[in-house]
């Protein structure tokens, strides 16, 4: 547990560390106006506003297309992390459930169920 806990943390670090290089505020700027036109009905999350504008890529301006790829690549590092962090979190916990099954199990039987044998 205490390694998904160190992983989460790292994650929290390095996205951290990504947020100069992140999607918000004047990276997204020179696409609001495209957003607002093209995309406005996108819901959020999942990337789709970026696929969205991806789409009408053709019909952006070349700000617009340079922080789209900048956003993209973040976007692309941010979900490639998310998936190694749950596959972590996926062994960790199969690991954890295993030791607890060992902790938990009970010890050989005997003829009553009872590890001495009923003695």
């Amino acid at each position: 547990m205490r390694f998904a806990f160190a992983s989460l943390l790292l994650l929290c670090f390095t996205t951290g560390a990504l947020a100069e290089n992140s999607p918000h505020g004047q990276k997204r700027a020179p696409c609001a106006p495209f957003v607002e036109r093209y995309c406005q009905n996108v819901p959020f999350g999942r990337g789709r506003r970026l696929n969205c504008l991806a789409q009408h890529k053709t019909e952006l301006n070349s700000e617009c297309r340079e922080a789209l790829k900048k956003m993209q690549d973040v976007f692309a590092y941010g979900k490639k992390q998310h998936e190694l962090t749950q596959n972590l979190l996926a062994k960790q916990a199969a690991k954890d459930k295993v030791e607890a099954a060992k902790k938990g199990a009970p010890a050989t039987s005997t003829q009553n169920g009872k590890p001495d044998g009923g003695k």
